[in-house]
């Protein structure tokens, strides 16, 4: 994909540069230097009134004066004068600066009053400078500016996670999946699309990531049975990716429990049909049973024990320890328990809680800093936390 983008850079920057030629087309160049003898001021003959129609008329009106003015310049230097003009052919161009330095040579030999039967300037050869602008050199910085802008919407050398590749070259973890965004009603898995619908639609290109990702996941756990599910960014929300997951893995026909305790938990989908009180809070509190605070979504084809009054705006967010806790005393009855993370990634809370797991799972939202996913990673190896594979979101 990314290769992809890049080349069509890469086209894109090719064809701009092609109208650009096409709009402007490049002109043939030349060059004559004219020596004024001594006592001669360059800048006067170069300055003097009606250079360009003098010119014009020697050529027969062809180019009129406007175009010889446009298309020739005339620089006075220390004791020379330089004309360059410009047309479609080298010849053409040639012409037209003899013209012009006929004109002169006219001029520079009134002003010196005929000295020393001199026609008052020495005149150089015609010096061909190639065309202007030169296309090769307009092809090649069209192509280099659309590599440029190739390389930035692809992701290569960027500051933010805008691929799978960038992802798994800066977190140098595996990327077990790349899950599109979509709306957050219903699980990837149980969303159904129309019915002519063809097979790339974003419905089922969604199921079909998630699918994969569950493939990908039961590859790293094995026969482990916590999947810990953290954010790279602590704004960031693990919920909706946790319940795919889980979604997914008890689709396949695994006894699955999903663990709300996470700060998106409010915004989960599962509460239209699991009350999210009472939860883990209450278990924690000791005002409610874990037996019958988990509940069974039969759609789901899973277990959900809910966040309880962590859902409600406001709440602090749980402990990783007090909710590891808790799995430690429903695992043994699952073969599959995944749970969406309080906290941010790296901090005690998140820690402790992928140390009561199994796997530990980071889901990074497509373009997020790089250095974020970095730094989350870096610490959660320096807390002795294990990391399977990171989870692209919005992809």
């Amino acid at each position: 994909m990314r290769l992809r983008v890049v080349g069509a850079g890469v086209l894109l920057g090719l064809a701009a540069a092609a109208v650009v030629l096409a709009v402007v087309p490049p002109e043939a160049e030349v060059r004559q230097l004219h020596h004024p003898v001594a006592g001669l001021d360059p800048v006067r003959l170069a300055a003097s009134p009606g250079l360009d129609a003098d010119a014009s008329a020697l050529l027969g009106g062809r180019p009129d004066p406007g175009g010889v003015a446009r298309s020739v310049d005339v620089e006075p230097g220390t004791g020379v004068l330089e004309v360059r003009a410009r047309a479609e052919t080298a010849a053409d161009a040639g012409v037209v600066a003899e013209a012009v330095g006929t004109v002169l040579s006219r001029r520079a030999s009134t002003q010196a009053g005929g000295v020393a039967g001199t026609t008052g300037l020495t005149t150089g050869p015609l010096e061909d400078l190639g065309s202007r602008p030169p296309p090769g050199t307009v092809l090649a910085v069209g192509g280099a500016v659309g590599l440029a802008v190739g390389l930035a919407v692809g992701g290569v050398g960027s500051r933010r996670v805008a691929s799978a590749e960038v992802l798994g070259r800066r977190g140098g973890r595996p990327v077990l999946g790349v899950v599109p965004a979509g709306p957050a009603r219903d699980p990837a898995v149980l969303a159904r699309a129309p019915d002519h619908a063809r097979r790339r639609h974003p419905v089922r290109r969604r199921a079909a990531a998630v699918r994969e990702l569950a493939g990908a996941v039961r590859t790293a756990a094995g026969a482990a049975r916590v999947v810990v599910v953290l954010a790279v960014e602590p704004q960031a929300t693990t919920v909706a990716v946790a319940t795919d997951l889980a979604v997914a893995l008890a689709g396949d026909g695994e006894r699955v429990l999903l663990v709300e305790s996470g700060p998106g938990s409010a915004g989960s989908p599962v509460q239209r049909v699991a009350d999210p009180t009472p939860g883990v809070r209450e278990v924690l509190a000791g005002s409610a049973e874990l037996g019958r605070t988990v509940q069974r979504w039969s759609r789901g084809g899973l277990d959900v024990l809910p966040a309880g009054t962590a859902a409600h705006r406001g709440a602090a967010p749980l402990e990783g320890s007090d909710v590891a806790a808790v799995l430690a005393r429903v695992r043994a009855h699952y073969d599959r328990v995944v749970v969406d993370a309080p906290g941010e990634p790296g901090a005690r809370a998140a820690v402790e809680l992928a140390r009561a797991g199994d796997v530990t799972v980071v889901v990074v939202p497509r373009g997020a800093p790089a250095a974020a996913v970095t730094t989350t990673l870096a610490a959660l190896d320096d807390a002795g936390v294990e990391v399977s594979g990171t989870v692209l979101a919005g992809g």
